[in-house]
């Protein structure tokens, strides 16, 4: 499964203690943790999972199974949302 971000559609910021995502077409947002900052800033550069993965361990201090967790959750919410596209590869 490849995750696709439309970079014509959707934003990204820093605003004060918040990162927020935003649908350019639907005004809709989302506001990510930390975590799914990281998460986030690794799926623009498109890195591969398993470094994303890392990341987030590294940061949090986590185990993996957790990290994993977190990803999994945050895409498929992501995806619920029209911020990211799931694409079977």
């Amino acid at each position: 499964m490849k995750i696709v971000i439309d970079k014509d559609r959707i934003t990204w910021r820093r605003l004060k203690d918040e990162f927020v995502l935003m649908h350019l077409d639907s005004g809709s947002y989302y506001s990510l943790n930390e975590t799914g900052r990281i998460i986030w800033q690794g799926l623009v550069d498109d890195r591969p999972y398993a470094a994303i993965v890392a990341d987030v361990v590294e940061e949090f201090e986590v185990e993996e199974k957790t990290a994993e967790a977190d990803f999994e959750k945050l895409v498929n919410d992501l995806a619920g949302q029209g911020l990211v596209d799931l694409v079977e590869e």
